[in-house]
């Protein structure tokens, strides 16, 4: 590979890198389309951070940490749902 047509592919990775930072950032507590943060996820289920700690230790949802910061598989908090829908069905 030459040296311009290596220059021209590392413009090119920046400019991609450069505009998923800017749909990131508009998109508050969104990181991608799979992975949402731990403030989202407590907000939406009106949880503290005990009850946050308990799921996380049940293994109920799939927890990414990236240095201090945690974020959950949508598909995890949609199953916690799904689960929790399906036990109290099953009680009455």
């Amino acid at each position: 590979m030459e040296e311009r047509e290596f220059s021209e592919l590392i413009k090119e990775t920046l400019d991609a890198l450069n505009e998923l930072k800017q749909q990131l950032i508009g998109q508050k507590g969104i990181v991608t389309p799979n992975w949402v943060n731990r403030e989202q996820v407590m907000s939406f289920l009106g949880y503290g951070n005990t009850q946050m700690a308990a799921l996380e230790k049940r293994d109920d949802l799939i927890v990414a940490k990236v240095g201090k910061r945690k974020f959950y598989l949508k598909d995890s908090v949609e199953s916690l749902l799904q689960n929790s829908v399906t036990r109290n069905n099953s009680r009455k």
